[in-house]
This record gives structure tokens, C-alpha cells and sequence, in this order.
């Protein structure tokens, strides 16, 4: 569980910050749709 939460953030939440025009985007939200994708399962 905490492996694949590991895995949700190097995936989106890494490159998400690597684009510029994203980083003033709150945090909160970004954990918001992790949890979403988490919920949904990988073939969302």
C-alpha cells in the first residue's frame, strides 16, 4: 500500500512539478486526485 503510494507520487506528483506553469498549484489538490486515482485503480 505505502510502495504503490510511493509509486502514485514519483509518477504524477514528480513530473507534475517539473512543469512550470503547474507549481502554483495547491498541494492539497494534487493529494486530492492521488487519492482519486488511488480509489479508481490503475486502469482509470
Amino acid at each position: 500500500e505505502i510502495m504503490k503510494a510511493i509509486e502514485l507520487v514519483g509518477r504524477y506528483v514528480i513530473p507534475h512539478f517539473n512543469d512550470r506553469n503547474n507549481v502554483v498549484r495547491p498541494t492539497d489538490e494534487i493529494l486530492e486526485q492521488i487519492r482519486m486515482m488511488r480509489k479508481t485503480g490503475p486502469s482509470a
